[in-house]
């Protein structure tokens, strides 16, 4: 069968497949840590993936397999997009409220897409798309269902930023010798981003003496910071703007922002965000130039340390109420495994189940229960299953390795 691209003409269907999913990869890898683009202060926030989707090809219709080919890459994109706002176990939790609501219209957040290349197999027709999903489309409806609050239990943040305009010998900071209460301009941009999404911001004027540290600020000289003023994350890092080459004329000149911070959990020490940027800027008036050059790199760095910073906080706030149990042995045994979930299902405390995987001898099922994982073992043990019995043979926080054994 002919494709749709010369280029396939000559090599196999499992090549072709395969050329598809290498290409998907570059794609993929070629977006992976760029963040969200976003404009303005209602933001349109688009997520930019690679999919390939796939449609079967029915009485040689090539047009409708092509058809669900493009709609199943869309689900995809949608998809990709969804897990990356949702913690895994609320996404779980939730799934069958989502498929029968947002799963089922798609098209709806999808700002736009471009099929890339695209393959007719004997069974099935294959498309490469590059998708931009309307991200903020998504979260406004997670929100009106209750299922996405961006500004709920947002740590607080204290910026610890150097800051070095044109011609100084030296940038600014305020925990040095001098006693500095006024905001930088970086500072001062990157605060309000993260403030604006939810954000509280510790101001470094609440000091009321000289600390004395170095230019040069230590991790462990932060964390002491960040600790004493009672914040939850310290950004460190730095601010600075360079005359470029590039004018317009006599009279227009290029500045170059630049900006590189690290944001550290006080509590743990750990590195929970990065970020590395940079940007032009021209004007006539040079002090504007400057100022517009350390603003603009400063809120692109505030966008960067929001998305990460809020995304570790989602996934460690509170830890979740599901515990995973792994069961082995249901080979031959299905009526066993349906009825094992049938008590499971009825016991005190458990509040939902959901199967989550289900292989030819291991099945993975997913309990919301009001207690921990030893609690859970504690109430299966005292159960009888009559054709069969369970041999809990791990117990971890949040799961149990269950294996169903058939009464002789």
């Amino acid at each position: 069968m002919k494709t749709c691209n010369p280029f396939f003409n000559n090599i196999s269907w499992n090549n072709r497949l395969l050329f598809l999913v290498c290409l998907a990869f570059f794609f993929i890898a070629s977006f992976l840590f760029q963040p969200c683009i976003s404009y303005g202060k209602n933001a349109v926030e688009i997520k930019n993936t690679v999919v390939i989707g796939t449609g079967l090809i029915f009485s040689k219709n090539i047009a409708t397999a092509r058809e669900r080919a493009v709609a199943n890459s869309l689900v995809a994109a949608v998809n990709l997009a969804l897990g990356e706002i949702l913690p895994r176990d609320r996404f779980i939790r939730n799934f069958q409220r989502l498929d029968k609501t947002l799963l089922r219209q798609t098209s709806d957040y999808i700002q736009d897409y471009k099929v890339l290349t695209e393959s007719a197999g004997p069974k099935q027709y294959l498309v490469l798309v590059e998708v931009n999903v309307a991200v903020n489309l998504i979260k406004d409806f997670l929100a009106k269902i209750d299922l996405f609050n961006p500004k709920k239990n947002l740590p607080s943040i204290l910026f610890c930023l150097t800051e070095q305009k044109l011609d100084m010998q030296q940038p600014l900071y305020w925990w040095g010798q001098e006693l500095i209460k006024e905001d930088f301009l970086s500072e001062t941009a990157m605060a309000a981003i993260m403030a604006e999404k939810g954000f509280h911001i510790i101001r470094h004027r609440i000091v009321n003496q000289p600390l004395n540290y170095n230019l040069v600020l230590t991790d462990s000289q932060a964390l002491s910071l960040g600790a004493s003023l009672k914040a939850d994350v310290v950004i460190i890092g730095s601010a600075a703007v360079e005359r470029a080459v590039n004018t317009i004329g006599q009279e227009i000149k290029t500045f170059k922002g630049l900006t590189s911070a690290r944001a550290v959990r006080v509590k743990t020490g750990e590195k929970i965000a990065f970020t590395n940027r940079s940007l032009m800027t021209a004007n006539a008036a040079e002090d504007k130039g400057v100022q517009a050059a350390i603003k603009d790199v400063s809120r692109l760095a505030g966008e960067d340390m929001a998305i990460q910073i809020a995304a570790v906080w989602r996934e460690t706030a509170a830890p979740s109420p599901w515990i995973e149990l792994n069961v082995v042995g249901t080979g031959g045994n299905i009526a066993g495994f349906v009825k094992f979930r049938t008590i499971l299902k009825e016991l005190s405390g458990v509040n939902d189940i959901q199967l989550k995987e289900l292989l030819p001898d291991k099945a993975t099922i997913i309990v919301d229960f009001q207690g921990d994982a030893r609690a859970l073992a504690n109430a299966l043990m005292l159960k009888t299953f009559k054709t069969f019995g369970i041999n809990i043979f791990e117990i971890n926080q949040n799961n149990l390795k269950i294996r169903l054994i058939p009464n002789p």
